[in-house]
């Protein structure tokens, strides 16, 4: 009958609607895992080196291959990175590293929200310093800045403080880095190597923040664990910080509070220190 006809025209042609929607997510999903793989993304270093330099005002070289991926998170790496110092720095590079890599989690990101998974740096070494004039070569200054306090100069610490208001961290880690520390108007200078290090944050901007690790200082290996609460919290911060040279048997525990994170905060608590031989905290 006529009515059975067009009835069976209708679900052939919603069949076929239906496989072609099929067929077309099928091509989107295997171009997005496919494509990534095949796009030579070195191509655009130097577009993201010029967005670093504009950023920073430093010159950043990335030697080594550029790798982004999509699935299953969003992620980059790069290898053999290094940011220039400030002029007038003892070593040509602030910060040099063996392989960066960054994995954010893709849900969240499609509401707009950022959560780092993963930050992952390996065998950093990073030079801070305080210059001959006192001037810190850890201050950036945008390259199109005129400088603080003038019109298109540097954000104010709040803005910087709301663009990472929504910005959470599940995992800093570090791999076999050196922090060195010197001061230029006093010849001296400390070193901490062999850093291995996990740290999390909440939220970038205001914490809570947790770290724990290892490294050696002045030819002691010591762990650490630390831990700060939020800071945007009302009331004091809680603050702890454990250390441990495991050789020597030797503690040291803090437990108390922070004011306020401010240049003029007042810290109060308790102070732990104990071992087999604590000469071996003086020479820490």
């Amino acid at each position: 009958p006529p009515a059975e006809l067009l009835f069976a025209g209708r679900s052939m042609s919603v069949k076929k609607a239906v496989i072609g929607v099929v067929v077309v997510l099928i091509v989107a999903v295997a171009a997005i895992l496919i494509v990534p793989s095949v796009i030579n993304w070195n191509t655009y270093k130097p577009r993201l080196i010029a967005m670093a330099e504009d950023a920073t005002g430093r010159r950043l070289a990335v030697d080594g291959d550029l790798g982004l991926t999509i699935l299953p998170s969003p992620a980059l790496s790069m290898v053999d990175v290094r940011l220039s110092n400030a002029p007038g720095g003892s070593a040509d590079s602030m910060i040099a590293l063996e392989r960066l890599e960054v994995e954010i989690a893709l849900w969240p990101l499609l509401r707009r929200e950022i959560r780092v998974r993963t930050v992952r740096l390996i065998k950093p070494v990073v030079d801070l310093e305080i210059l001959a004039d006192g001037t810190p070569n850890w201050i950036f200054q945008a390259a199109n800045d005129d400088g603080p306090g003038t019109e298109g100069g540097a954000d104010t610490p709040g803005d910087e403080t709301g663009a990472l208001a929504g910005v959470s961290l599940e995992k800093f880690e570090i791999e076999d880095g050196t922090l060195v520390f010197r001061n230029a108007s006093t010849g001296t200078e400390e070193r901490i190597e062999r850093l291995s290090a996990e740290l999390s944050a909440a939220a970038l901007a205001s914490g809570p923040y947790v770290a724990k690790g290892s490294l050696t200082v002045r030819g002691l290996p010591l762990e650490f664990d630390l831990s700060v609460g939020d800071l945007a919290a009302p009331g004091s911060i809680p603050v702890s910080a454990e250390f441990v040279v495991e050789r020597a048997g030797v503690a040291a525990v803090f437990a108390g509070q922070i004011s306020a994170p401010s240049p003029d905060a007042r810290v109060r608590g308790s102070f732990e220190l104990s071992g087999e031989d604590l000469r071996v905290a003086g020479a820490v």
